[in-house]
Order: C-alpha cells, then structure tokens, then sequence
C-alpha cells in the first residue's frame, strides 16, 4: 500500500500530461478501442503498432497461391518434384538465418566452455553441413553454373565453418553467370519482406530493453534481482543484434537485387542502418543533448526515405497510441492496486471478528455427547483463547492499518493536485543531498568503547 500511495500520482501525472498533447478526437477513438479490446481481447491488440507491412509468410502465402495457379493452368516451371523456385528462394533465405545464429553460437564458446557447450554447437554445425549439401543438390538443378561459381572459390587452406559457407543465392551470384531472372525476383520479394520484418523486431526489442532499464532504476535493489534483470536484458539485447545483422544482411542483398533487376530508388527506400541509429524512441543520439535529439529513422519512416507525409505521420501516431496505451495501463494499475489492497485490509478485519465471534460461540455452545465437567471447562477455556488470539491480531492489524486513509486521501491529493507531488518530489531530493552528510560525518555517530576482554593471556 504504501508503494502504491507514493507511486500512484507519479504515473497518473505522467499519463495527463502525455493525454493533454494529443487531440480528443483521438483520444475518444483510442479509448474506444482500448475498451473493446479490454472487453473481448479477440478484437485488434491496441498495444501492437497498426501500420502494416510485408511479412515473409504473407508474402510465401502469395507466391505460393501464384504457383498454384500456375499449375492449374498446366505452367511448371520448376525443375524439381519435391521444391519448387518459390521453396528453393525461401530456403536459401532460412539457411542463412541458421548461418546467423550459428555464428552467434559460436563466438560464445571459449576456452573453459563445457563440453556440453561444445556437443551442442558442434551438433548444430553438423546438421547445417547436412543442410547445405541438400541445398546445393537443389540449387544445381535451377543454377547449373552454381558449380563452377564453388570451384572458382579461392582454396583455404582449413575446411571453411559451414556459416562460412556462401549459398550463392541470386542476389550473390549477381551478374557472374547467367541464370532465370524469376529466381531474382522472389528473393526481392523475400527480401523486401524480410527487411521490414527485421525492423519490426528491432522496435519491439528496442521497446522492451527500454522497458526494462526503467524498471531496473526504479524498482530493483539488491544483488540477485539486478542480475536476473540483466540476464533478460542480455537476452533482449541478443535479440537487436540478431534483427541488426538480418536487416544489413536483406538491405545488402535488396541492393545487388536492384541492379540486377534494374529497380530503382531502393538504396532510398531500404536506409543504411548504424549503430547509432539503434535506439529507444526516448533515447538520444551519442554525443546529442536533450535540446538537440532527434528521432531515429527506424521510427520515424514506415518503410522508405521517399514515404508520404502521410504515411510518416501515420506510423508516428501508431507508435505514440501504443506508448498511450502503456502509460495509461501504469496509471490504472496503481489505482486498482489502492482498491484492491483496501479490500483485503477490510476483509481481513471482517474475517477476524467473525472469527471471534465464532469461537465465542463455540465456548458456549452445548455439547451433543455429555463429556466431564473438567473437559468442557479445557475446551471453553481454549475456544476463549482462540477468540482473544484471534481478537488481538484483529487490533493489530486495525492499529498498523491506521494510517491508510490519510496515505489514499494524500495520493488522491496529490492526483487532483500536481503541485503537491512535485513539492513531495522536491522534499525527497533535498533530503537525499542531506543524508550522505549525516551518515558519513565523524560527529554524527560516536564510535561505541571497545570492551576489555576479560580472558587475558
């Protein structure tokens, strides 16, 4: 309770400042929207950005209903009973994800790693060696010339680490050799969609990180909490660097795609992303005040450097709807806390008095079996101890619960008041400057006499 009492004006404050630069046009739609999810959560997720773009399994759906209608029209073009050039694509694409977290896996292993460590990548590497000798199987029989590109390769002179490996997908063949220029566009496809989809988890995780963070400072002390705050920080952290290196790795290969296919703007459409550029919405760039920050790109753009107005603003206003939906949720769930935590201070109270009241009853109900004068009078005496037992926690409680009206009524002060909580927030900083003064101040504290040790040597 008292947590939730110094807690509550904070983020109910917090919530009305960030309402009172939003419109109430929109605030009335996305509260609306908010409800209904509330009431049914089958309804559209208010706390998942509305603004649409391209998904690999969309878009394998959709290249996979086109060959369907392909064959119904007695088109085949595929070379392969069992993968087609729309499956051949998609496959190359999974390979190097596996190359990715495989290399991730890797470089995590040193000298003093287990052996179950070991056993584990060294598992994971043979069945992707198993992986790619199917892939090329495959790849031959659409790229034939696929073979000489891998005798061309210059010899090392130990056997290269299967995320090493190059798949020589369209995008790396490039213009070496010739081959079906349908195999280059339904990678671009992919490509595109597995770009966007790239950035979409970098925002997510970019969203929890800083999430995290906050609770950390504000809520987490001591030393078992803070280390499994930073082990789920560590991991949300492996999850950016996994949607960094797939975003470089698809915008790469949507430019060697674009100049072989001849598509243009798509170095505009696709920025480069730095390190700098990876960043929560609230955090600035290295090296910029609070005056100067700016927004990265990555929040700013739905999807390209050249988008509409509209569809910058759109994506803007998504972002800043899901972050209103957060801010909102903290306000009410302080609020809520206060409810629910005043109930079970007045049932608990309720309980014990009828608790008393039932073990009274039992000191003075008759008994059904006639039992001794002696034994009657040990039972009475003992449902008597029970019902003061019960009794003195009832008091107890109701005396260290004293104080909760006047802590709500001070939070619901403060609410209706935001002068008083900043006027609190200033009180508490100034007494924090103070108290490293008193603690570590020579006169503060005497020094307690050192007792003489009766046992001498």
């Amino acid at each position: 309770m008292i947590t939730a009492t110094s807690d509550v004006a904070e983020h109910v404050i917090a919530h009305q400042e960030l309402e009172a630069t939003i419109e109430r046009e929109q605030l009335h739609s996305w509260t609306e929207v908010m409800t209904a999810w509330e009431l049914d959560p089958t309804n559209p997720n208010p706390y998942e950005v509305a603004v649409k773009t391209p998904t690999q399994a969309a878009v394998r759906r959709q290249l996979a209903e086109e060959e369907e209608k392909a064959l119904a029209a007695g088109v085949d073009v595929s070379y392969s009973d069992e993968v087609s050039p729309c499956s051949l694509i998609a496959m190359g694409i999974d390979l190097e994800g596996e190359q990715r977290s495989l290399k991730t896996l890797t470089k995590s292993l040193w000298e003093h790693s287990q052996d179950r460590q070991i056993t584990r990548v060294k598992l994971r590497s043979n069945a992707l060696t198993r992986k790619l000798e199917e892939w090329f199987s495959h790849l031959q029989l659409y790229v034939p010339t696929s073979v000489l590109l891998r005798k061309r390769e210059p010899q090392k002179k130990e056997i290269p680490k299967p995320f090493e490996v190059r798949l020589w997908l369209p995008s790396q063949i490039g213009n070496s050799v010739s081959f079906d220029m349908s195999l280059a566009e339904i990678e671009y496809k992919l490509r595109n969609a597995q770009a966007h989809e790239a950035l979409g988890v970098l925002r997510r995780n970019l969203q929890i990180r800083a999430t995290l963070y906050d609770v950390k400072d504000r809520w987490l002390r001591g030393q078992g909490a803070n280390t499994r705050a930073l082990n789920a920080i560590s991991t949300v952290q492996a999850r950016i660097v996994a949607a960094r290196d797939e975003y470089r790795q698809a915008r790469n290969a949507l430019l060697a795609l674009a100049n072989l296919l001849n598509y243009p703007n798509v170095d505009q459409e696709f920025l480069p992303l730095e390190d700098k550029d990876i960043r929560s919405m609230t955090e600035a760039e290295p090296g910029q005040g609070e005056t100067r920050r700016t927004l990265s790109w990555i929040w700013r753009r739905v999807n390209a450097a050249d988008a509409t107005e509209e569809e910058t603003q759109a994506f803007v206003t998504e972002t800043i709807r899901v972050e209103w939906g957060k801010s909102r949720a903290r306000a009410q769930r302080y609020q809520e806390e206060i409810k629910l935590v005043q109930e079970e201070m007045d049932r608990t109270l309720r309980f014990f008095v009828w608790k008393v009241a039932d073990w009274h009853s039992k000191a003075v109900t008759p008994r059904v079996k006639p039992i001794s004068t002696e034994y009657a009078e040990g039972l009475k005496a003992y449902a008597e101890r029970q019902a003061a037992l019960c009794q003195s926690l009832h008091d107890a409680f109701k005396l260290q619960w004293k104080g909760v009206p006047s802590l709500v009524k001070c939070a619901n002060d403060e609410m209706e008041r935001p002068e008083l909580f900043y006027q609190r927030k200033q009180r508490e900083f100034e007494r924090r400057q103070k108290k490293p003064e008193k603690i570590f101040s020579s006169s503060s504290m005497p020094l307690p006499p050192v007792p003489e040790s009766t046992n001498r040597l």
